[in-house]
């Protein structure tokens, strides 16, 4: 039998809706991923800060206190860290210029369970080992 297809991988979720941050963290799990999740940007970014090093961070775009772009770059610019980020916005305008700005994806909302988990899949079979920070 096949092992769970998230199985050793490692995902912080950043959204400020407790509901929202409940489902995706329930559905990852069950999909055998280790979850870590945070209210905000400020939590999420204090965790890596402090060492947590997931696998890929699924964050939602408009967060109180950091929107998602500068999320972004105080991960990759302020911490120097190179774990795949995925953006989730109820804002469809706004997908292409996530990816332009440099997340690994973009999911607009509603996103259906599976289509988490595919794009999380899909980026982590490309993403190489880096080492981070």
């Amino acid at each position: 039998m096949a092992g769970l297809p998230l199985e050793g991988t490692s995902v912080l979720v950043v959204e400020d809706h407790s509901d929202s941050r409940d489902a995706y963290a329930l559905w990852l799990a069950q999909l055998g991923a280790a979850i870590t999740t945070a209210s905000d940007a400020l939590d999420a970014h204090a965790l890596l800060r402090n060492g947590l090093r997931p696998s890929l961070i699924l964050s939602d775009f408009h967060l109180p206190g950091m929107d998602g772009i500068a999320f972004l770059s105080s991960v990759r610019d302020e911490l120097g860290l190179r774990i795949p980020l995925v953006a989730i916005t109820g804002d469809v305008m706004a997908a292409d210029r996530l990816i332009g700005a440099g997340f690994d994806a973009c999911l607009v909302k509603p996103v259906p369970q599976r289509a988490v988990a595919d794009a999380i899949v899909r980026i982590l079979e490309r993403a190489p080992d880096i080492p981070v920070g």
